[in-house]
């Protein structure tokens, strides 16, 4: 049996493995490779400048400063909020919340805190990538919402599988508008006019196709409904104005008629013809401001006279109340008081939606009930069932579901919004001299 010292006088310790080229030139080897590695870097500065550090092209809008890394970022950090900010002013606004103080936000007051910019809006990613937001950015916050206290109650969603019912059409809410109409009454009558109303004879779209004009009463109500009162010799049309508007435009039309017509109103008819009836004056006022006082009271009463639901509709359609509602009735000289009609330009203030891309749907297929809806209080709107028809969420055919698609995250892009202040870069910064300063 051999022991371990029979083995370690087989083994050669006078022969060791010669050094390789590599180890023997290791520090020469770093610092050639240190040397190359800047002469690459400083052929590249000189060649495209901090082009080099692009990932991928800028969005189109900043291709002017796009090689200008300063513009937009600090040495080797994301984008801060105040670049942004300095050519985008008015993505952000402030309010005063109760106990809170004054709040600024881009998306909600009632956030707990803002994101930063960059993490929704990615830059180098051509020009699908300021825009296009993922949903994943969105439900980074409402997979669970947390608010400050006294907020909205908003639901939290992961997906457009789970979005709640649109709010307008939840149980309890009901059209807060303050008028009597009765769209039943005007899309199945031809008593209104020669021809039946539809949709599109009160509904235009604006300019950008989005959203519905607001109702106008000259436009869309006067060509049935004109405010006419019986004058003392004709039929005299008011301005659909404010009860004050109303009597001053009655106190000049009336001293005109009884100026212009004198002897028609005031005097007597005696023309002792057959077949002629003789009548007295029509007004036996003894002067202009008598006869003005006289014909305003007897007109603002016919005008502003109760509505009456037990008489037919049209032998009131030329009065105030047959469509607005009174805080105060007419009570002689003390005008009524006429109640705000506070009818909605917009539903969805946070939203988008535009009628021109859904144009080849027919109205009713969204508003399916409008031709049965008798009360003002009906909302008319299509719910989540019905947008998910086409909507629909894992369907390869569906229209989409995305989040940016109908939301808005900056409270200055939702309709009605004040518009967003002027602001432009001064030419040394947009030839590359400067960057934009820093917004306040």
């Amino acid at each position: 049996m051999r022991s371990s010292k029979d083995l370690a006088v087989r083994l050669r310790f006078d022969r060791f493995p010669p050094l390789d080229p590599f180890r023997r030139r290791f520090a020469l080897v770093g610092i050639a490779a240190v040397v190359l590695a800047g002469g690459v870097w400083a052929l590249t500065q000189w060649g495209i400048g901090s082009r080099q550090y692009l990932p991928k092209p800028v969005t189109a809008n900043h291709a002017t400063f796009g090689d200008r890394c300063e513009t937009c970022h600090d040495a080797f950090q994301n984008a801060p909020d105040a670049r942004c900010l300095a050519c985008h002013p008015g993505e952000v606004r402030t309010a005063e919340l109760a106990g809170i103080g004054r709040v600024t936000f881009a998306h909600s007051p009632f956030a707990l805190a803002e994101k930063p910019c960059a993490s929704c809006h990615l830059e180098h990613l051509g020009d699908s990538g300021l825009r296009d937001v993922p949903d994943v950015a969105c439900v980074s916050c409402h997979g669970d919402l947390e608010a400050r206290p006294g907020a909205p109650e908003v639901q939290s969603l992961t997906s457009f599988a789970v979005h709640p019912e649109f709010a307008p059409l939840r149980p309890g809410q009901s059209d807060p508008t303050r008028l009597r109409f009765n769209h039943k009454i005007h899309l199945t009558t031809d008593r209104i006019t020669n021809e039946k109303l539809a949709c599109g004879s009160c509904h235009r779209l604006n300019a950008r196709g989005l959203l519905m004009q607001p109702i106008e009463f000259e436009r869309d109500c006067r060509r049935c409904h004109a405010q006419e009162v019986s004058g003392p010799i004709a039929a005299i049309e008011v301005p659909h104005e404010s009860p004050e508007t109303i009597r001053r435009f009655l106190d000049e039309k009336l001293l005109a008629i009884g100026a212009e017509d004198a002897d028609q109103i005031f005097g007597e008819r005696n023309t002792f013809l057959p077949g002629r009836t003789d009548r007295g004056p029509i007004d036996e006022s003894r002067s202009l401001r008598a006869f003005r006082n006289t014909w305003v009271a007897k007109l603002e009463a016919e005008l502003y006279k109760p509505f009456d639901d037990q008489k037919p509709l049209l032998e009131s359609n030329k009065l105030c109340f047959l469509c607005h509602l009174s805080e105060r009735p007419y009570q002689g000289r003390e005008l009524p008081v006429v109640a705000r009609t506070d009818l909605p330009t917009v539903w969805f203030r946070d939203a988008r939606f535009g009628h021109l891309r859904h144009a080849k749907v027919a109205c009713e297929q969204c508003h399916a009930r409008i031709r049965e809806s008798g009360d003002t209080a009906d909302v008319n709107l299509p719910g989540k069932a019905l947008c998910e028809s086409c909507h629909a969420a894992d369907s390869m055919r569906s229209a989409g579901t995305r989040c940016v698609l109908c939301h808005i995250y900056h409270a200055s892009r939702a309709p009605g919004a004040a518009p967003m202040p002027a602001h432009t870069l001064p030419l040394p910064a947009l030839l590359g001299f400067e960057a934009p300063p820093p917004s306040s």
